[in-house]
């Protein structure tokens, strides 16, 4: 197995106040740091670890007591997160800070609804968020940065879609959707979705993740395996070229309802939480199918 338990604080406390679940962790653009959720007695704050030194985490978030489900901005010098910052019984949105824990959150995106999951594209001038409850009736919504002052509906149907990924290109935007009425990934065109739509998981899938080079998916199926499909893209249309196990995951490290699984920026490593007795939580590298513990625990 492949150790690197020594780049994370092992005496870092990540266990999640009144039995909480982890709600998302990113890897910046150069992997160089990691972006958190931890519930503690202040409530669900963000946290950065610098991955290559023996520094504290940071905390990066201080006022209001619910941000959830980081997202590193394309130059890795913010993170992008949902909050209740907006007020007592406003529903959630979409704010940003910056990644040193500099200057104050400012708001991104709202919305007569809750938004639940939101990311910037890799050439930054896209906003893409999910809107909706926590189980059903979500739609992926978009908007261009300043230049929309409200976001358009990207994939919003009668059906269930959630955890959007766009690819490193900018070309194609992954998600999941119970269209056939189990969760399966799919793939349209970004952002003309109207050209085109290709189903990348078979008997389920959740937690779509695309590869840095943007080759291949990897989602997490239904018997709890990472598995890989290989893409093609030419011109204006996909395939899928095939699809192939690779390790298996606890049911328990994947969030059903947003990717909670990363790979490092040269695709070698896959980085996930795992979650013992009392909702102990442990940050696990994966290379080669074969887990290492990085000490990240409670």
């Amino acid at each position: 197995s492949t150790g690197n338990a020594s780049l994370i604080d092992p005496d870092w406390n990540l266990t999640p106040a009144g039995g909480g679940n982890w709600s998302g962790l990113d890897l910046s653009p150069d992997g160089t740091r990691l972006a958190v959720t931890n519930g503690t007695d202040a409530g669900s704050q963000l946290w950065v670890k610098n991955l290559e030194d023996d520094s504290p985490p940071n905390r990066i978030t201080f006022e209001g007591e619910f941000h959830v489900r980081p997202r590193w901005s394309p130059a890795g010098d913010s993170v992008v997160f949902i909050s209740s910052l907006g007020g007592v019984g406003e529903p959630t949105q979409v704010w940003i800070t910056a990644a040193d824990g500099s200057g104050s959150p400012r708001r991104l995106a709202a919305a007569d609804v809750e938004i639940e999951e939101a990311l910037i594209s890799p050439d930054n001038e896209w906003l893409v968020y999910r809107r909706g409850g926590t189980t059903a009736n979500r739609d992926i919504y978009a908007m261009r940065r300043d230049v929309d002052s409200a976001g358009q509906p990207l994939i919003a149907t009668d059906d269930d879609e959630k955890s959007p990924q766009l690819s490193p290109d900018n070309r194609w935007i992954a998600y999941v959707s119970d269209l056939t009425g189990a969760p399966e990934v799919y793939v349209q065109p970004f952002p003309d979705v109207s050209r085109g739509r290709w189903q990348v998981s078979v008997d389920g899938g959740v937690s779509p993740l695309w590869s840095p080079d943007g080759d291949a998916l990897y989602y997490v199926a239904t018997d709890g395996m990472l598995t890989r499909a290989r893409i093609r893209a030419t011109g204006t249309a996909l395939a899928i070229t095939s699809r192939e196990p690779l390790f298996q995951m606890n049911q328990e490290y994947v969030d059903l309802n947003y990717p909670a699984l990363e790979v490092t920026p040269e695709g070698e490593r896959f980085l996930y939480f795992s979650f013992g007795t009392g909702q102990d939580a442990k940050v696990v590298w994966v290379r080669n199918g074969l887990a290492a513990a990085l000490g990240l625990e409670g």
